[in-house]
């Protein structure tokens, strides 16, 4: 079995235990050469393009990496695989399903969310802003990050505008690429 010389699995004795216990040999790569672990790095290397791109695009910072990978990863999911002759996604092989994109929206998009009435007049706004982060086990529902109190939250009741992003700035997606967040 082959690992890079990182830390979270060549320096484990854990899993040099676990390796050993299993009959295998451990051998390491050399260090600073992805290209001998050549098929494990090739997705690394495309879902890292993906994700840069989202963010550069969303005019967001390097703190919403995970979510951008995550969205990226659901894309890639449902995309027709070459391993299925392209007439198949992986999630469809692994669920059975055919995956329905017709919701699929651009990741760090704004949204518009309604909020829930709470003692408000009639007249006063009952929406707040945010950027579209990421879908829940449910593409009913969505994660955003309310730029009021700037934090995460989930809800159903979303306008998506896909047009538009972080206003003030000079990237494809009008994003600013030095927001932050806080997390909840």
């Amino acid at each position: 079995m082959r690992t890079d010389q990182g830390g979270e699995l060549w320096a484990s004795a854990e899993f040099k235990e676990v390796v050993t216990k299993a009959g295998f040999l451990l051998e390491p790569t050399g260090a600073g050469n992805p290209k001998q672990n050549g098929m494990a790095e090739a997705p690394n290397k495309t879902f890292g393009r993906l994700m840069r791109g989202m963010l550069y695009n969303a005019g967001l910072g390097s703190e919403f990496w995970s979510y951008a990978l995550i969205h990226a990863v659901y894309v890639m999911n449902r995309m027709p695989h070459t391993k299925f002759n392209m007439k198949m996604s992986p999630y469809e092989s692994l669920t059975g399903i055919k995956p329905n994109l017709s919701n699929l929206k651009v990741w760090g998009c704004r949204v518009v969310v309604k909020q829930p009435i709470i003692k408000k007049a009639k007249l006063d706004d009952i929406s707040t802003q945010g950027i579209f982060l990421r879908y829940t086990a449910t593409p009913k529902n969505i994660v955003y990050l309310d730029l009021e109190t700037n934090r995460e939250k989930i809800t159903t009741d979303v306008v998506f505008d896909e047009a538009n992003f972080i206003t003030g700035s000079t990237n494809p997606g009008g994003g600013s690429p030095n927001t932050s967040r806080s997390s909840t």
